[in-house]
């Protein structure tokens, strides 16, 4: 008997065991053969096949089952929704800072353009200038940076550089 008829065979859906077996009176090789399948699933409940399987195996699982899924699913909400409340928090504190930011901005420049109608009514017309220009173009300088900032995309990575070759000399 050669090695080779004793290894398993693989054909899809079975598995051969080789097995000796002993029989009375003589020594002969046995083959078993296991059928074996599988199946996969996703989502947190098996399919109802399997979940009666669960059932007959151990009385009282697949409420189990179901009630570990359900409770599954209330904590999934409870984080989404404490999430969704955190990010409509943060969004009313943004609106109120930028709400502070512009009053704070016209009350700088209201300030900017009285000083400098003041300055220039005193006589230094220039300097009352300077001093209303001032104030009102840091103001605008501002904003728009910003503006531009928020508007502004991402800068893309920098390009990768292949490793370089050495070069050959010429002769």
């Amino acid at each position: 008997m050669s090695e080779e008829s004793n290894l398993p065979t693989n054909t899809p859906g079975e598995i051969n065991i080789p097995r000796q077996g002993k029989r009375p009176g003589n020594i002969s090789s046995v083959s078993e053969s296991i059928e074996y399948s599988r199946a996969a699933f996703s989502g947190p409940l098996p399919p109802p096949e399997l979940l009666g399987h669960y059932e007959k195996l151990c009385p009282g699982s697949s409420d189990r089952i179901i009630r570990l899924a359900e409770e599954e699913a209330l904590h999934r909400r409870s984080i989404e929704q404490s999430i969704a409340r955190t990010e409509i928090e943060q969004a009313k504190r943004d609106s109120d800072e930028s709400g502070r930011g512009q009053i704070c901005a016209l009350l700088i420049t209201l300030a900017a353009i009285g000083a400098g109608a003041y300055t220039a009514l005193a006589g230094h017309e220039i300097a009352g200038s300077i001093i209303g220009v001032g104030g009102i173009g840091s103001i605008v300088t501002t904003f728009l940076a910003g503006r531009s900032q928020r508007e502004a995309p991402p800068p893309p990575p920098p390009p990768q550089q292949a490793p370089r070759q050495p070069k050959k000399k010429g002769r």
